[in-house]
């Protein structure tokens, strides 16, 4: 559950949500994703600039998360490639970054 979560992020900038366990980090990067569990019960607004995340569907939603956002999971040994730099995992999700 989250609730009055308001972060100001300039466009190209990239942000870390550091906090302790439970703390809603995760739940977070997911609302600015579009990613719930179904069923879940979902109020408020989730904006990115103009884009209204909650009203995102298929291809709209597709291009979001592959375009606008991107998460680094709790447990980086199970999502990221042992042989790549976390950078480079970036860089591929966030093209534009300076390398």
């Amino acid at each position: 559950l989250l609730a009055d979560v308001s972060l100001h992020i300039a466009p190209g900038e990239v942000v870390g949500l550091v906090g302790e366990s439970g703390s809603g980090k995760s739940t977070t990067a997911k609302a600015a994703l579009g990613l719930w569990p179904r069923g879940a019960e979902v109020s408020g607004s989730v904006r990115l600039g103009d884009t209204d995340v909650l009203a995102l569907r298929g291809d709209d939603l597709r291009q979001h998360r592959s375009r606008t956002v991107a998460m680094v999971h709790q447990d980086p040994r199970a999502a990221l490639n042992p042989v790549r730099r976390i950078g480079d995992f970036l860089l591929e999700r966030l093209p534009g970054l300076p390398r």
